[in-house]
């Protein structure tokens, strides 16, 4: 049976469990197979219009089948990135390219992430492919009413897994190099690993490097507790990441007030495209993070901190994103 429905800030939510069996290429079909098992009363309790489907392949898959049981429309917003990896399993591919094609409407969070669809789906049905923003909560995210920082002692921030796609060892080389000019810089690296394999790694590079004295480490940390890190103890936020599909943790930091430098790995091309919201730099070189991050600590007095929260409520904000989305759903009900 179906779970129970949830309230989640006043939204009625249902959790439908699945069985989770390897290869990953069943997991579609498996997901589809729970969905299928309640449908029918959960069209009976809620009977639905369009069905909006978060990534292709996975709840792709599940809507494909719901859309033809009920003949409702269906979009997709993909977030998976890099989107290379559902091309690299035949029948991931195949379920993923079903899904694209049965779609209304395809958003994606980026320009970078509508550009690598692009390379696997067919130009024909590129029409239907949009960009749209992740949005950020800008009042769970907002300034600090007295934010002073220190030129000669920059306070770092990292949020995000330690997973090698975040590019943390190309961060702590770059890092160190900055301390050679600010030695005072300190650095707080918040998340955690997939798995202990990966922590152990991040400990041991910071005890090889001598960073270990400089650079703290917190597991991962609630939502609320990441805005007060960015709000109080941050004074730029950096995003060392060798691929975004987008990056929801800049445009966090923005509406929190505070500058960004980040790798040009996809999505935050898209956010970071005034110098006063801080600097992008060339992804997989320690010399141009760390020049970028000493870039920005100089100019630090220069950051207005109502300039990032402004641009970020107006691009990314809760009215600006669900305006954009209701006319997506409109278009596609007429």
């Amino acid at each position: 049976d179906l779970c129970g429905w949830w309230d989640l800030d006043g939204v009625p939510v249902k959790y439908v469990p699945y069985r989770i069996l390897p290869p990953w290429g069943l997991h579609g079909w498996l997901y589809t197979r729970a969905m299928m098992r309640g449908i029918d009363e959960l069209f009976r309790q809620f009977p639905f219009d369009l069905i909006h489907a978060h990534t292709a392949y996975l709840d792709g898959s599940a809507g494909r089948a719901i859309a033809k049981k009920f003949n409702r429309p269906m979009i997709i917003t993909e977030h998976t990135g890099p989107f290379s990896i559902l091309m690299n399993n035949r029948l991931v591919r195949q379920c993923t390219l079903r899904s694209l094609g049965k779609s209304r409407r395809v958003i994606a969070v980026s320009s970078a992430q509508r550009n690598a669809m692009r390379c696997h789906w067919d130009n024909g049905v590129n029409d239907r492919l949009i960009v749209v923003p992740n949005m950020v909560d800008t009042d769970l995210f907002h300034p600090s009413r007295q934010w002073k920082p220190d030129q000669a002692a920059p306070r770092i921030l990292f949020v995000g897994y330690f997973v090698p796609i975040k590019g943390l060892p190309i961060l702590l080389e770059a890092f160190k190099l900055l301390r050679q000019e600010l030695p005072a810089a300190t650095l707080t690296l918040v998340g955690g690993g997939e798995n202990a394999a990966q922590e152990d790694e991040l400990n041991r590079d910071l005890q090889r490097s001598g960073l270990d004295r400089h650079v703290r480490v917190l597991s991962h940390q609630p939502r609320t507790e990441i805005a007060r890190l960015m709000r109080e103890e941050c004074d730029m936020l950096v995003l060392s990441s060798h691929s975004e599909t987008f990056g929801c943790v800049v445009i966090e930091a923005l509406a929190s007030g505070k500058p960004v430098v980040s790798t040009k790995c996809g999505g935050p091309e898209d956010v970071l495209s005034d110098k006063w919201l801080g600097r992008l730099c060339e992804p997989g070189r320690a010399d141009a993070l760390a020049e970028a991050m000493l870039d920005v600590a100089r100019r630090i007095w220069e950051f207005d901190p109502a300039h990032p929260p402004e641009a970020a409520e107006t691009r990314f904000g809760h009215r600006s994103v669900a305006t954009r989305i209701r006319d997506v759903y409109q278009s596609v009900l007429q």
